[in-house]
């Protein structure tokens, strides 16, 4: 039995929402010539009855697993356009709210501190918090003040990181074991009438598009604007904003809320009053039958164009996108590789599919291929990137153009 990672009710097999058999860890890649077995687990999904929290009960050592953590996608334009634009957003409510100019930015999840250059650039004093310590070091050398460490309660409070005006993240909550206490250590960290700017997937954006590629072992909870607002309320924040950047320059399937800190956290017992007396209007209503039956749709979609493909066929995107619609196609197997820029020279392969990963300078040699392209969030910048290349603009195709 697994307990709501936010009302910490009991979670009992009613409450079982989806199951997804055979899953990878999305970034545990494999040395080519490796012999290594990869974790692999099936991901069980539960909707709490109580709150309404859809969510991965399962926990695995979180801490271990992000200390090795590589990605970046600081790489992308259409990426430090969108970043431009976050800082912005949140920049432009704190200074409505308060009359004044933030001088103090923390960033949990900071990764090589691609979004914190942003405000550096405009002078103002900023806080990485990143458990990867091959990202923190590449931070420190950029001149970002990044510290290697998961962000808690426990953390902050140590470490007396008080006195924040904006506090903000990119897909960090959603990975958290414990999502109460990042809030809280949001809390702590900021000042009054602070700002809290969060960004995760969209569990109505994933449920609507049957995208199972985002339930993953790394994700621990899946938040609509109407959930995230009821524990925004019991964590001492109030929803100002949500989605204030416009679709056609956010990343794919992004939910972005911003809130500002009102008063402190609510202990347990008056967390759960409040949950009783709000969730009729929080609850997302979906069906789990049919979301399954949608997922294997999908699927079927994905293996009978792949089939149709032959030899010549390769994706792009080793994100966990990619890695996680392979696990689950029976053609997963078929892809000569997976195109992606962060993984020139590692000499990398998926786990299960076993597909190696290639990097730039070897990219030509698959140009007379068909690509599906899993990072559909980039598409028009991919497309370009691989026209430039000689790769034919009519067999490049967009997971997006399936769901």
């Amino acid at each position: 039995m697994f307990n709501c990672r936010i009302c910490k009710k009991e979670l009992g097999k009613d409450h079982l929402y989806l199951k997804l058999n055979n899953c990878p860890l999305t970034d545990e890649f494999l040395d080519f010539n490796s012999d290594k077995k990869e974790y692999i687990k099936d991901i069980s999904i539960f909707k709490c009855n109580f709150c309404g929290t859809v969510q991965n009960p399962c926990n695995f050592d979180y801490s271990s697993y992000y200390q090795d953590y590589q990605y970046s996608s600081g790489g992308s334009n259409f990426t430090k356009r969108f970043m431009l634009n976050y800082k912005d957003a949140c920049v432009k409510l704190f200074r409505d709210l308060n009359g004044k100019e933030p001088r103090f930015i923390i960033e949990p999840g900071s990764g090589d501190g691609e979004q914190l250059l942003f405000f550096i650039d405009d002078k103002f004093q900023v806080c990485g918090v990143e458990p990867s310590q091959s990202l923190s070091d590449i931070a420190n050398a950029r001149g970002i003040n990044t510290i290697t460490s998961l962000f808690t309660y426990k953390y902050v409070r140590d470490n007396k990181k008080t006195n924040f005006d904006i506090c903000l993240s990119s897909y960090t909550l959603d990975h958290c074991p414990d999502p109460l206490d990042y809030l809280k250590a949001a809390n702590y960290s900021l000042n009054k009438n602070g700002i809290l700017a969060i960004e995760i997937h969209d569990l109505e954006k994933i449920i609507k598009r049957s995208e199972y590629c985002l339930f993953e072992h790394e994700h621990t909870i899946y938040l609509s604007e109407k959930n995230i607002e009821l524990i925004l309320k019991i964590t001492g924040f109030e929803l100002c904003l949500a989605n204030p950047i416009p679709e056609r320059i956010t990343r794919a399937n992004s939910l972005i809320v911003i809130a500002r800190k009102v008063s402190k956290p609510y202990e347990l017992e008056k967390s759960q009053e409040i949950i009783e007396k709000n969730r009729s209007n929080f609850l997302v209503n979906s069906n789990q039958q049919k979301l399954g039956e949608t997922i294997k749709e999908l699927i079927n979609r994905l293996d009978t164009w792949a089939s149709s493909k032959g030899n010549k066929l390769v994706g792009y995107g080793a994100g966990g996108r990619g890695v996680m619609t392979l696990s689950q196609m029976k053609t997963g197997s078929k892809f000569l590789a997976l195109l992606d820029k962060n993984f020139d020279n590692r000499n990398l392969k998926t786990p299960i599919t076993r597909i190696p990963i290639v990097g730039p300078s070897a990219w030509k040699k698959y140009n007379n291929c068909y690509v599906l392209v899993f990072s559909f969030g980039y598409y028009k910048e991919i497309l370009n990137d691989l026209i430039s290349i000689g790769f034919n603009k009519e067999r490049i195709i967009s997971l997006e153009s399936f769901f």
